[in-house]
């Protein structure tokens, strides 16, 4: 059978088109994971929140 961008399988026609990206943006699950309350919840997170003061960032998380 020949390749293209339509398939027949049985009774169904698939039509094959691209795929989505992979980053699909969301702010809330974002700063969940990487925001500032999630950094201050463990030792490690108020460590990387201090190197970065340490440096001077404008933005210090999420």
């Amino acid at each position: 059978m020949p390749e293209g961008p339509f398939t027949n399988r049985g009774k169904e026609v698939i039509i094959i088109g691209m795929p989505k990206r992979t980053y699909q943006p969301k702010k809330r699950s974002r700063a969940r994971e990487h925001g500032f309350m999630k950094r201050m919840a463990s030792k490690a997170g108020r460590n990387v929140l201090k190197r970065r003061r340490l440096r001077g960032r404008a933005k210090l998380s999420a």
